[in-house]
């Protein structure tokens, strides 16, 4: 029986080296540190350091009547707002010390969130981004933001499962948990992912079919990996879906180059970018998905419609350029994302359908 987290006295080593930071400055540092058993403390997060002070612009009017359609049709229309001067903003960590006191350290709501692989890499990578950003919601929710991290994809899961956070902030395949579990799109990233197969230019594929029984090579389990296998699966095309694991792109494109692949699954972005740097290798895309939403804000349905409304409103605010606080918890991993647009439930729903074709499809491919 999974017992519920108590609070420890012991507080990891990153929550007293940021005490300790804080503390320095005249600061109030709060970190919660919790356990399981054989599990790794989770620190919630009340501040964090800031490598630099940054500009924002705090203010902006919200443009109405935004529309989102369903995936994998297409991605919604993103809300802007009037190009304004940047103002001086306080450092998120002044910022922060001035809202634990005005909102009290205990109070508040946690949000959730899976880091990702790359900012696994290094922990204090995702406090530069994501302190900016439950700062910035704190107000609009009219209590204390916090955020936790969980580098564990699966426990992660769970979590969201058992609807342990009031807010989360995912992508389209932890969405699709959430969205069968008590949880409600808020706003989702300017950044659709569309997948592709890229291969070489001497391959004479003209239709969808023509990759049935060719190698193709994938990255793990990927976001761009299940769109692909989604669209195979809903046309009854069966490529060999050769994945890399843990290995990454540059062996799956390794692969391609010699020949021991006929193709290869990656973003479509990535698949241009890399087309337009080698046009002496002739790569080009054979296949391209339907469209899965970028990173999204959801709320528990626990959550008061007063206060979704207010986090929305506020999130759909944020648009690229108006100042560098906005900038960190922007930007994607590949720096697409333009601001927040409305999310609808119908494009999680469709996500649900999404990987359960990939999983059919990988089904079917073990029994073979």
């Amino acid at each position: 029986m999974k017992r519920r987290l108590e609070k420890s006295k012991a507080v990891p080593y990153g929550a007293l080296f940021l005490a300790a930071l804080l503390s320095s400055q005249g600061a109030l540092a709060q970190a919660t540190a919790k356990s399981e058993p054989a599990k790794k403390a989770e620190v919630k997060v009340q501040t964090a350091p800031a490598k630099a002070e940054v500009k924002a612009d705090t203010k902006a009017e919200v443009k109405k009547d935004v529309k989102a359609e369903g995936v994998p049709s297409g991605a919604g229309a993103a809300a802007s707002a009037p190009a304004q001067p940047a103002v001086d903003l306080k450092d998120p960590i002044v910022e922060r010390r001035e809202l634990v006191a005005k909102f009290g350290a205990e109070s508040g709501m946690v949000l959730g969130l899976f880091p990702g692989t790359v900012e696994n890499a290094d922990t204090f990578r995702y406090f530069e981004r994501y302190l900016p950003m439950v700062n910035y919601l704190t107000p609009s929710a009219g209590q204390l933001v916090s955020f936790i991290p969980e580098p564990n994809v699966g426990a992660f899961k769970a979590k969201v499962e058992n609807r342990r956070y009031p807010l989360v902030y995912v992508n389209a395949e932890i969405g699709a948990v959430a969205i069968q579990n008590g949880y409600e799109p808020i706003v989702k990233r300017t950044d659709p992912i569309v997948s592709v197969v890229m291969t070489k230019d001497d391959k004479a594929w003209s239709e969808l079919k023509d990759l049935n029984g060719k190698k193709i090579g994938a990255v793990g389990q990927a976001m761009v990996t299940s769109l692909a296998k989604h669209t195979f699966f809903t046309n009854n095309v069966r490529p060999v879906i050769q994945s890399s694991g843990s290995s990454g792109q540059n062996e799956i494109l390794t692969l391609l180059d010699s020949d021991l692949e006929d193709g290869v699954i990656l973003r479509e972005e990535t698949a241009k970018g890399l087309i337009s740097k080698n046009p002496d290798k002739k790569y080009k895309i054979a296949m391209k998905t339907g469209v899965a939403p970028g990173f999204i804000l959801m709320a528990n349905k626990d959550v008061s419609a007063s206060v979704r409304d207010a986090l929305r409103t506020s999130m759909l605010s944020v648009q690229k350029g108006k100042g560098a606080v906005y900038d960190r918890f922007l930007r994607g991993l590949d720096g697409q994302a333009s601001g927040f647009e409305v999310a609808a439930n119908k494009e999680l729903e469709d996500m649900v359908n999404v990987f359960k074709a990939s999983a059919e499809f990988d089904k079917q491919n073990a029994n073979k």
